[in-house]
């Protein structure tokens, strides 16, 4: 293993470390001493030397027990759940058998709401129950006094359910940092309470024996407590204990180990260690071979490690062997995308992490089955939930140790039809999943199945539009295929899509799914008692679509039935027509009405047709075309009937351009038809033009051309002419080519693995910016799908996490603070940013006090380059939704993992926290917390992101602000050009107004030095109104706060740039940038 880092150095030698080791030492001891295990003295030796091996590369490393313990008293495992009772003799013998444990260096989850609330009777005593949090507060000095066999801190976890009495004194406990400081705290939800929070219902909280306690109350209030103790000291977490216990193979979990990753019966514990991917790169590549070699030693590692384990009680030894748990996780992962030179919040990013975690289940079951074959089941399995499965030696393998959107009027192609994504089933709350009972969807690839849908709420968007006229509207962060420079079909956001990017169209997704009827409306509940002897098709065929497209065309409604539009010259063609309908409805035409230009209308008399069109939303006025969803979900075959008619009615074909065309007034009429035809696999353009007043129809016209020599013959066999001569003409274009097909203009190669017959490579022309209502769907296996031709990636599925073994980088630049002697506090540069601007010639420790000030963040940091920044991402510039889009990939492949820590900007708000939890509850998480940087003062990780001492000397700019009750003196204190604090003056002293002011710049100043943008505290203050206003510069003045907020923007925001939607301005500054018209940054 490489030279350890400072903090590491002092790690081992104060904790791991035994007099006179260096860390080759501690390797051989640790696995020497797992190896005894093994049955014989040959096997011991090979597998002493394997263990040695992954530990002293630093490939593997074991718990932290593992380090201190193996060959000294084998107290091997890191953590344990112990039951409490409620008896104040078993409440202190589980003290008892914790304080065993904590001298051995482990740590105790607990559930706590097993204890009677405050103020019950006690059976015995006759006195009152003092409550669970009480006897929290025992727990917690007793583990204070015994260091985990004096190297080591004991840590805790208390669990708690949300239905007992005292939950609101368990949620809010915290609130005072000085209580509970050995703990962790998670309050463990069940389903009928996060029902009840949907429905802003209530729940009865209550203790069994003790109805005197019970009382009622609204979940929500629970549940905004929970959000803002979490929020204020990242505290409590939550567990979905009713998943958790659904989910495991045994059941019967009721707490987790203080991290929280590994939920466990009572008197279970965690057998755990890590593979560190970032150490299996060889000149540069990932060693999948080594992964997978590493993956089966540590499989047998940690299962021998059960069997020389020294057990502290004999219920975790009886508990331990009868489930053989272990936990082998991963971690190193946000090092390995460096390396990779891959952003994490990148879809690429979750490419790899599914190979990554698929690689670990299935190598990690494989040898913990060929270990059941070789010493035998765990032997609890046959009474488990996976009694009926191949014999496997370990009831649980793996854990990991400590996510865009589209308009609701998005085709998606599937095999219930091509149904607007908006009209799909979603759960009326928004950013909340809803399971979908399968909808297999097309995809780049094939055909995937998608399982859940996505309400994402208003957002803001963004519409592309592309040279052949296809559109896609969506937020920012949602990705959609293209090509990029170098020839690579790649995930981009729409944010970042830019005029002239290559979005790939898909054609042809009308095949993918097997032919189908599709049912109209009853006949019976159309007929009434008029024309009893009228046919009405009660199935879509293609001589009915026919019809339909040739009305949709050429069609409108009488008042006594409907009317069909045809030229005075074609007697065939009205005769041809008319067939059709004889043969579909069993009617004839009643007569021609008067002729109009150089056509005339011909009557179908019949008030049932008339209602029955009604059901594919066909109406009298054409701005109100539309193509009727019945096509959109009917096969091939209909489609195609149904654009022959509408072709025959309003299509033309040209044998001197050699091009078949469709015009029409209504322009999201034909962008419909356009992906319809691009959905049986021909491409065409769309673009406008200007009809004269002379014409009978005049203003603007939008036509879509088919003109390449392919798509016109595929025209002919998918959709082709009825009409004599616009048949006949199509034929005449056919005749003309003399070759074969040529490949479409100004297509790039495209990548082996992209079938060209069905990708199609189009150019960006127009990007717009807008707000809509926004939806998604979850394609768990390839996380993509079609919607309006394009490829799209799919929702991520917010499931359970993992705490830092999958994790961004905190920090490039760290503060540890250390309980350790002449080490309180150690600085720390992150190595692999430091190695590559080095050698890229950008670092400096002036650098490294920018990346310290700027929260440990490289982003907007001018001497880092772009790229660079792109991949040195933070947790904190890293959004919630990116953050779980990881946990999407690894939860389906992991067998314990329980919670991900989501680590926020100290400017991130309650609501945020609130968000983030139901994301969570809602995507099938299984436990999440939130720690939002400098909430507490003593965290052990620190990005730099704390309050700041006031310097004795500092300079600053008075500003002058007229408001309704005077004039008012902003005073703005520097710090590094930098604003640090802020004094406020109203020249009204001895006033309320004058005390409110000075108040606010209190805060303010607090606020800033905290770490609080200039621009969030503008966003918040600008706008509040009073009952007065006065005016400045041309701004309305419209309070003290909106004074203060004017103040702000003009010294520290004063920088005009164009805004893209063309508002008035953005205001951009040290803080980034904004509009002063919308507040959209």
């Amino acid at each position: 293993m490489k030279t350890p880092s400072k903090t590491a150095e002092v790690l081992m030698n104060s904790r791991y470390l035994i007099e006179g080791e260096e860390w080759t030492d501690l390797a051989k001891r640790v696995g020497t001493a797992i190896a005894q295990a093994e049955k014989t003295p040959a096997l011991q030796e090979e597998w002493a030397k394997k263990f040695t091996e992954i530990i002293q590369k630093g490939e593997f490393i074991p718990a932290s027990p593992f380090l201190m313990n193996a060959g000294v008293n084998n107290h091997l495992f890191s953590c344990y759940v112990l039951p409490i009772k409620d008896s104040l003799a078993h409440i202190y013998e589980t003290i008892a058998d914790a304080a065993k444990i904590f001298q051995v260096a482990g740590g105790v989850g607990y559930e706590f709401s097993s204890l009677r609330p405050k103020g019950c009777f006690t059976t015995k005593s006759g006195g009152v129950s003092s409550g669970p949090v009480s006897f929290m507060r025992v727990f917690d000095a007793s583990c204070n006094e015994l260091k985990a066999g004096g190297r080591r801190k004991g840590a805790q976890m208390g669990t708690f359910r949300i239905d007992h009495p005292d939950i609101e004194e368990f949620i809010n406990v915290k609130q005072d940092l000085s209580q509970l400081t050995n703990f962790n705290l998670s309050v463990t939800l069940t389903e009928a309470f996060m029902q009840a929070v949907h429905d802003n219902g209530s729940i009865m909280l209550q203790f069994k024996g003790q109805p005197q306690a019970d009382r009622e109350i609204q979940a929500k209030v629970l549940w905004e407590q929970i959000i803002e103790n979490a929020w204020k000291c990242g505290e409590p977490g939550i567990l979905f204990i009713d998943r958790i216990n659904d989910k495991d193979p045994i059941g019967n979990i009721t707490a987790t180990n203080p991290c929280g990753e590994v939920p466990m019966p009572p008197y279970g514990c965690c057998d755990l260690g890590s593979i560190d991917l970032a150490k299996l790169f060889t000149r540069g590549k990932f060693d999948w071979t080594r992964y997978e070699n590493l993956i089966e030693i540590a499989v047998r590692f940690l299962d021998d490690a059960i069997d020389i384990n020294y057990y502290t009680l004999p219920q975790i030894k009886e508990q331990q062997l009868s489930e053989r748990r272990i936990g082998l996780g991963i971690m190193g992962l946000a090092d390995a995308f460096v390396k990779l030179g891959l952003a994490y919040d990148s879809s690429e990013a979750c490419a790899i992490s599914e190979d990554f975690a698929r690689t670990l289940k299935d190598t990690a079951k494989a040898t913990s089955e060929a270990l059941a074959l070789e010493k035998g089941a765990f032997p609890s399995q046959n009474l488990s939930k996976i009694k009926d499965s191949a014999p496997i030696r370990n009831a649980t393998c793996t854990t990991i140790a400590p996510t865009g959107c589209l308009v609701p009027s998005t085709r998606v192609y599937s095999n219930k039809g091509c149904p607007r994504i908006g009209d799909l089933p979603f759960s009326k709350t928004t950013k909340t999943f809803l399971d979908v009972d399968y909808l297999n969807v097309s995809t780049d690839m094939g055909v995937e199945v998608s399982t859940k849908t996505y309400n994402n709420g208003i957002a803001s968007t963004v519409k592309i539009t592309t040279k052949r006229g296809f559109e896609l509207e969506g937020t920012e962060s949602h990705q959609i295929r293209v090509i990029n420079d170098q020839g690579k079909y790649v995930w981009k956001k729409l944010k970042e899509l830019q005029i002239g990017d290559l979005p790939c169209l898909a054609k042809g997704t009308a095949y993918d799914f097997p032919a189908h009827n599709v049912q109209l409306v009853p006949t019976e509940k159309l007929h009434f008692n008029a024309d009893p002897n009228t046919k009405l098709p009660g199935e879509l065929t293609p001589k009915v679509a026919y019809i339909l497209g040739f009305f949709v065309g050429d069609g409108n409604f009488a008042s006594e039935g409907v009317r069909f539009a045809f030229n005075l010259d074609e007697p065939d063609e009205i005769a041809r027509i008319a067939n059709v309908i004889d043969d579909v409805f069993g009617l004839s035409f009643w007569g021609a009405t008067l002729p109009i230009g150089k056509g005339i209308c011909y009557c179908l008399n019949s008030r049932p047709v008339k209602r029955w069109l009604y059901q594919f939303g066909c109406t009298n006025t054409g701005t109100k075309l539309q193509v009727p969803q019945q096509i959109w979900d009917s096969p091939a075959e209909v489609k195609g009937a149904f654009l022959r008619g509408l072709y025959d009615a309003d299509g033309s074909a040209s044998i001197h351009s050699r091009k078949i065309e469709l015009n029409s007034h209504n322009q999201q009429f034909l962008k419909e038809i356009q992906r319809l035809i691009l959905d049986l696999g021909i491409m065409s353009g769309f673009n406008s033009w200007i009809r004269g007043e002379s014409c009978f129809s005049s203003g603007t016209m939008y036509k879509i051309s088919i003109t390449h020599q392919a798509d016109i013959i595929l025209f002919s066999q998918i959709i082709g002419f009825d009409h004599m001569g616009k048949g006949q003409t199509l034929a005449k274009i056919i005749e003309s080519y003399t070759t074969s097909p040529r490949k479409y203009d100004n297509q790039p190669n495209l990548p082996e693995e992209l079938d060209t017959s069905r990708i199609y490579v189009d150019k960006i022309v127009s990007i717009a910016y807008g707000e809509s209502q926004t939806y998604d769907i979850e394609v768990p296996n390839g996380n993509a799908y079609i919607a309006n031709g394009f490829v799209s990636h799919n929702s991520i599925s917010i499931v359970a996490g993992c705490s830092s073994g999958i994790e961004p980088i905190y920090a490039l630049t760290i503060e540890r603070r250390h309980n350790l002697p002449g080490f309180e506090v150690i600085w720390e540069e992150n190595e692999l940013f430091v190695d590559i601007a080095k050698k890229q010639g950008f670092y400096s420790k002036a650098l490294i006090e920018k990346i310290k000030k700027n929260s440990g963040s490289c982003q907007g940091i001018d001497e880092v380059p772009k790229d660079i920044q792109a991949i040195f991402k933070i947790a904190a510039d890293i959004t919630p939704i990116n953050h779980i889009s990881q946990l999407a990939v690894w939860q389906k492949f992991i067998d314990s993992a329980v919670s991900k820590t989501i680590n926020l900007a100290a400017s991130a708000t309650q609501e945020d926290v609130g968000e983030i939890f139901w994301m969570a509850y809602e995507g099938g998480c299984k436990g999440i917390t939130v720690f939002r940087d400098g909430c507490r003062g003593s965290q052990v990780l620190s990005s730099g992101a704390k309050k700041e001492t006031r310097p004795d000397i500092i300079e600053g700019k008075i500003i002058r602000v007229p408001t309704s009750l005077g004039k008012m003196y902003v005073t703005v204190g520097i710090v590094d050009d930098q604003p640090f604090e802020v004094f406020v003056s109203l020249s009204q002293p001895g006033t309320n107004a004058f005390a409110d002011a000075e108040a606010l710049g209190r805060m303010v100043s607090l606020a800033l030095r905290t770490k609080i943008s200039v621009l969030e505290i503008v966003k918040q203050l600008k706008g509040i109104g009073a009952g007065s206003s006065s005016f400045h510069k041309g701004r309305a003045i419209t309070s003290i706060p909106d004074a203060i907020a004017f103040a702000l923007e003009k010294y520290f925001l004063d920088v005009k740039v164009a805004h893209p939607d063309d508002h008035a301005q953005f205001a951009s500054g040290t803080e980034g940038a904004y509009c002063r018209d919308c507040d959209e940054e």
